[in-house]
């Protein structure tokens, strides 16, 4: 999860908070059950143009920078944003681009699908409350939705559906809480959605610039000698010590990056981000007992996996021997484009339900 807020620019300004008779919105998305919600935004938001006017004062530019991009995303979401941020804004950021209104932490007698995006377990009281009220919902969790005892969510008679990122994931969560086969028509797969922006015109120019990312592993030495010795310029980043907006800027100066982590991730955003921007992906590869691969998703058109250090520079001599036909082989962006933006990924929610309930969604 990134530390601070996301890019969500390039947006249409649809306003999901307000209904009038001609815009009843059917969708509602929750990440709080907070009564207290609306006043915490409020009172963050002046918080935030506190802190900007102090750090003008000051001179202290970076801060600065750092409470007007939290201003700007508190002012494009409209609440407050609990959970997984890139999930919470990606859904926002779909639902507004396919221009399909929603309400944001409230339910109306309108409403004909609740989707969870942060939920803890003993907020399933207040999710039974809401069936209770408006029989007619549908209520559905995003791959992160949960927060406790998965098992205690899925056998909840509240609940209608459970996400899981990957199929592989899906799979471990059956496995994990020893489902019973009745329960196991409520689990689905659904991967989360990224921001996929046009690209720019100069997008296919060849930079000899790599992007290191390490997740949760130290450093390996000998990957950025040999870039190093192969005139490549590196750069390096770490998982949770930066920025998406500065990540997504730095993807634009690179040609491709290479993922190293010792784990299996149940989808891999990072990575989609790079697809989005039009960057392969070279990863290490690792396997579980579950079947999934360190990035589930990753095809000939997004990338390679590799297994030793040996592997990855095979990979690199090929890039350095032909930048432009070694890239030329991937089509990371169309990927990206057509299955994990945001677009693409409340399509694919707002499709499955409207197979599961063809009369009423």
């Amino acid at each position: 999860m990134m530390k601070t807020a996301e890019i969500y620019t390039h947006t249409h300004t649809h306003t999901h908070t307000h209904t009038n008779n001609r815009c009843r919105p059917e969708y509602s998305i929750i990440n709080s059950f907070d009564p207290f919600d609306g006043v915490i935004f409020v009172l963050n938001k002046l918080k935030c143009m506190l802190r900007i006017a102090i750090c003008t004062l000051t001179g202290d530019k970076q801060k600065r920078l750092l409470r007007v991009r939290k201003l700007e995303l508190l002012r494009y979401c409209g609440g407050n944003l609990y959970g997984h941020r890139s999930l919470n804004l990606g859904m926002i950021r779909g639902f507004k681009r396919l221009g399909v209104p929603f309400l944001w932490n409230r339910v109306t007698k309108h409403t004909k699908v609740v989707i969870l995006l942060w939920c803890k377990e003993k907020e399933l009281k207040k999710v039974a409350k809401i069936k209770r009220k408006y029989p007619h919902v549908v209520v559905v969790t995003a791959p992160t939705g949960c927060f406790g005892n998965v098992k205690k969510f899925i056998a909840s008679p509240a609940i209608d559906y459970i996400s899981a990122a990957s199929p592989w994931h899906k799979k471990s969560i059956i496995h994990g809480a020893n489902l019973d086969k009745k329960l196991q028509h409520k689990l689905f797969v659904w991967p989360t959605g990224v921001q996929v922006d046009p690209l720019p015109r100069d997008n296919g120019k060849i930079n000899m610039s790599v992007l290191c990312y390490y997740k949760l592993v130290p450093e390996n030495p000998k990957i950025t000698q040999y870039l190093t010795l192969r005139g490549i310029k590196t750069h390096v980043l770490h998982y949770g010590a930066y920025q998406l907006p500065d990540y997504r800027k730095l993807l634009d100066s690179v040609d491709f990056m290479i993922d190293v982590q010792d784990i299996v991730e149940s989808q891999g955003l990072a990575v989609a981000e790079a697809w989005a921007k039009n960057r392969p992906t070279i990863i290490k590869h690792n396997v579980n007992a579950m079947g999934g691969e360190t990035c589930p998703y990753l095809t000939r058109d997004t990338g390679i996996f590799y297994d030793t250090d040996k592997d990855l520079f095979k990979i690199i001599d090929e890039y350095v021997a032909g930048p432009e036909k070694f890239l030329k082989k991937f089509k990371p962006y169309k990927v990206a484009t057509e299955k994990f933006s945001d677009q693409a990924s409340v399509r694919y929610l707002l499709d499955f339900l409207k197979k599961q309930y063809k009369k009423t969604i």
